[in-house]
């Protein structure tokens, strides 16, 4: 921070004209209202640039106020340290942005044109207390190499009341570094709130009023080529009280980030200091809230854009957020520190929430890439309370400059642990889809973006819509070019809830995606020509992967399969064949507050991979939840001479037409090798025999199968016939939620089987009854260990056998 900003925070009204002349090495006093001559803020300016060190203005001017400097000449280029102390007039209080008192008008409307009221071309300067308004041009221009500039509590575009209107400057309030390229940055500009990390009462009295900038920009704030630099704070296009309708906005766009313009944050830093104070309120642009031009690596977070305090309308005549041509920039939280106060608040806006795009642009092209969309709530507010929706789009992916990418970039949670619930998008009540992305591109562009845990429900339209077109159609193969590869959907066949409220998901995905499971929203959303409801995910249930355990393991290890445009819902493209997934989601991993019941509808979204950006699908077709008449207490089998013995308990039946036990030799293809009819006790034992078994490893699964047709399928027990002189073995290995014993007694004997850490304390412990031949059990009850290394031990008179397991 420059010694001038600290030095500002304590030169409050309290302060005496003594005080100040004993802390400044040279300062100068206002003592009247003229354009130039002695007492005047000219002479004062010309004065403090003569003298050297870091010079103090203040004002003494009197009479009761306010006062109004009207200029007629353009006020002296500032250039040396100088703090303009607004709030040194006798009566004037520094404040919130309402309820401050600012004594010292200065009114641009009598300059020639293409004037500025204050041009700053040194480091270290301060302006604070003053309301600057009717420039021809810019109310404060700050050339290259104007460094540690602290603008604060100032009203820009109004008078010292801040509700007069028709006041505007006529081409932006603030302009840092303008036409600069290169190494010709400047740096440490702060407008508004320091972000210094220090909590304290002075950090409400900083933020500036910025409203009815017009003309040639007609920007509120532009940094161009203005790098590790703040807007914190401020009001942009609303009245002091943040609830105007009429007469203010800016003329283009609130805040202008452009040209090399690097490394800046747009709201709060998030640090926990002051951090609810530091987001801008930005309303009543004629084009963007904000634009982020061919400038890298910025940070917009915790603002409020196209709305302005308790939720008042303030829309944005385009979009709330446009990034152009620049990568690397984080719009909402970083998931570390105080995430609550990272989001935006995107509501109202005319054409869509935000629009991250690479476009021919006057030269200033680029890439559109790495950009993070995260932890804001997109037409609606945080609490998810608000229909503050925007009329489009929520988020849109577009590319139309051949050479240049809109490649990486996240909507959503990157799963890395740290704040992963905070970085999920509310993207609610826009009037076009939630996500969508132009269609033509080449192979290579608008690929890898990936959207992830995001909330959607957007007024029956489309969750994601790949290519903006409707629903893509899968293909078999999935070999596409276009956005995000027209990355097939998921197509899910069955979903089922157990007596004991676990979750059963059934269908088909590409090889080793990763899927998500929503509860969707309330729809209706089947588009024409299509069989059904295409979802927006409204609530995440869990994120899980073909073929591997990321929350739940797949049960169809290695399973593959065939469906048609029928079971798709799409009625079209014929059969495609994929990867067959099956998960069982215990009732445990559901979230908090959510009801999952036969009238919850679901559907889920896929993408290419769990550790990388990858593309992202459409989401697939609803499917509504089943409930199933049959609790599975639990399900094991014994191998005795060739003969396995097939044993399961249940529960809870209704409706229950008959079990079926389903077989096979290589893990993915099941036959029916019995049916057997239900009881009808309160606890039901079944037993089946597979006699004379010659495969050395064989797959056993049961088949409830309802009175209405409808079935349910167990996990899957292996029994292995080859141990040889293995006594036991356990599987899989990696594990995630269960595993899979087998041992082999010349007798039946107790047991005892036990679960280390590789501390040597024991996690599970388990009494068994052994019988002669291979035993095979299956523990379920391991989905809560944290991922490592365990030492499994089952020991008895007849064995002593220890394994080492990994969870993942």
């Amino acid at each position: 921070m420059n010694k001038l900003y600290l030095f500002a925070r304590t030169t409050l009204p309290v302060l005496t004209l003594l005080l100040f002349s004993t802390l400044a090495k040279a300062d100068a006093v206002v003592t009247n209202t003229n354009a130039s001559g002695a007492g005047s803020l000219a002479e004062a300016i010309t004065t403090c640039n003569t003298t050297p060190g870091a010079d103090v203005i203040s004002f003494a001017i009197p009479g009761t106020g306010p006062f109004t400097i009207d200029l007629t000449t353009a006020l002296p280029v500032i250039s040396g340290p100088l703090f303009i102390d607004g709030y040194s007039q006798s009566g004037a209080i520094a404040g919130s942005i309402s309820g401050r008192t600012i004594l010292i008008n200065i009114n641009g409307s009598g300059l020639p044109g293409g004037s500025d009221v204050f041009t700053i071309s040194s480091p270290d300067v301060s302006i604070a207390g003053l309301a600057v308004y009717s420039s021809p041009r810019y109310a404060v221009n700050m050339l290259q190499g104007a460094n540690n500039v602290h603008i604060w509590g100032n009203y820009f575009g109004t008078n010292a009341s801040g509700t007069a209107t028709g006041l505007g400057n006529g081409s932006a309030a603030i302009v840092s570094n303008l036409g600069n390229f290169g190494a010709n940055f400047n740096q440490g500009v702060i407008i508004g709130i320091g972000n210094d990390g220090i909590n304290d009462a002075d950090d409400i009295n900083e933020g500036n009023l910025i409203v009815a900038s017009g003309g040639g920009e007609g920007d509120g704030i532009t940094l161009w080529n203005t790098r590790t630099s703040t807007v914190a704070g401020n009001i942009i296009g609303l009245n002091k009280n943040a609830d105007a309708t009429t007469g203010f906005g800016n003329a283009r766009n609130g805040i202008l980030i452009t040209v090399q313009a690097s490394g800046n944050t747009i709201g709060t830093n998030g640090n926990g200091a002051s951090d609810a104070l530091e987001g801008n309120i930005i309303g009543f642009s004629g084009q963007r809230g904000i634009v982020v031009l061919q400038s890298d690596d910025n940070i917009i977070a915790g603002n409020l854009i196209g709305l302005g305090l308790a939720d008042v309308p303030a829309a944005n005549t385009q979009q709330g957020i446009y990034l152009l041509n620049s990568s690397g920039t984080r719009i909402g939280t970083d998931g570390l520190g105080d995430n609550s106060a990272e989001g935006n608040t995107i509501c109202f806006n005319g054409i869509g929430g935000i629009l991250v795009s690479s476009e021919s642009f006057g030269g200033f092209d680029g890439d559109c890439n790495d950009n993070v969309i995260a932890g804001n709530a997109i037409g609606t507010n945080q609490a998810a309370t608000l229909n503050g929706g925007n009329l489009g789009y929520g988020i849109y992916f577009a590319r139309s400059n051949p050479g240049y990418t809109v490649n990486n970039n996240l909507v959503g949670s990157n799963y890395d642990g740290l704040g992963d619930p905070d970085e999920r998008n509310l993207i609610h009540n826009n009037t076009g889809n939630g996500i969508a992305t132009d269609g033509s591109v080449d192979a290579v562009s608008l690929v890898n973006n990936q959207f992830s845990a995001n909330s959607f429900a957007n007024n029956g339209g489309l969750g994601i819509d790949l290519g903006n077109n409707s629903v893509t159609i899968n293909d078999d193969g999935d070999g596409d070019v276009g956005p995000n590869g027209y990355f097939n959907a998921p197509v899910i066949t069955s979903v089922q809830l157990t007596g004991s409220n676990d979750l059963v998901i059934e269908g088909f995905s590409r090889p080793n995606s990763v899927i998500e499971f929503y509860i969707a929203d309330a729809g209706p959303n089947q588009p024409a020509g299509f069989l059904k409801d295409f979802g927006e995910g409204q609530t995440l249930i869990v994120r899980v992967q073909d073929d591997g355990s990321l929350d739940v393991p797949d049960e169809n290890i290695g399973g593959t399969g065939t469906y048609d445009g029928t079971m798709e819902g799409s009625g079209a493209g014929g059969t495609r064949s994929e990867a067959a997934f099956r998960f069982t989601i215990p009732s445990f991993l559901f979230p908090a507050g959510a009801t999952i019941n036969a009238s919850t509808r679901i559907t889920a979204l896929a993408f290419a991979s769990a550790t990388t950006p990858s593309s992202t699908s459409e989401f697939s077709g609803v499917a509504t939840i089943v409930v199933t008449p049959v609790t599975l207490l639990d399900f094991s089998a014994q191998l005795n001479n060739k003969n396995v013995l097939v044993k399961w308990r249940t529960t809870n039946e209704v409706n229950n037409s008959h079990f079926e036990v389903l077989k096979s030799t290589d893990g993915s293809l099941y036959t029916s090798i019995g049916t057997v009819l239900p009881q009808s006790g309160t606890v039901n034992e079944y037993s089946f025999l597979d006699a004379g078994i010659t495969a050395p490893v064989n797959y056993y699964r049961l088949k409830q199968v309802d009175i209405d047709g409808r079935s349910t399928l167990s996990k899957i027990l292996s029994v292995r016939a080859d141990l040889g002189t293995l006594v036991a073995k356990a599987t899989p290995n990696p594990f995630s939620s269960f595993l899979n014993l087998s041992y082999q007694l010349k007798r039946t004997e107790p047991l005892r089987l036990r679960l280390f850490n590789l501390a040597g304390v024991p996690l599970r412990t388990y009494t068994l009854k052994g019988a002669a031949g291979v035993n095979t059990m299956q523990l379920t009850d391991l989905d809560n260990l944290p991922k490592g290394v365990y030492i499994l031990e089952l020991s008895g008179e007849q064995l002593q056998f220890r394994q080492q397991l990994i969870k993942q």
